[in-house]
C-alpha cells in the first residue's frame, strides 16, 4: 500500500507531539503550572492527533468488512417492505 499524504500528515502530527511530550528538562524541573500545562498541550495532542488521523484514513481507506455487511443489508431486503415501499 502506498503511504498518501494523509498519513504522512498524521505521522509528522503524532511524532511532533511524542516529541513534544518526551523532551528531556521542559518544562524547568519544579515549575508545577508549567509541567501540568505541557502535560495537557502533549497529551491532548497526541490524543486529538492519533483520534483525527484515525478518521481520516478510514474515510479514505474503508474497511472491507463495512462494504460487506452493506451489501448484505441490501440483500436481505424483505419483499413485502419494498411492495409498501411502492405504493
Amino acid at each position: 500500500m502506498k503511504i498518501g499524504r494523509t498519513e504522512k500528515c498524521w505521522l509528522a502530527a503524532v511524532f511532533f507531539f511524542w516529541v513534544f511530550y518526551n523532551f528531556p528538562g521542559f518544562p524547568a524541573y519544579g515549575n508545577e503550572t508549567a509541567c501540568i500545562v505541557h502535560g495537557l498541550i502533549s497529551f491532548i495532542g497526541t490524543v486529538l492527533s492519533v483520534y483525527i488521523g484515525c478518521k481520516l484514513t478510514e474515510k479514505e481507506y474503508p474497511l472491507i468488512e463495512d462494504e460487506e455487511q452493506e451489501e448484505t443489508a441490501q440483500e436481505d431486503t424483505h419483499p413485502a417492505a419494498e411492495t409498501e415501499r411502492n405504493r
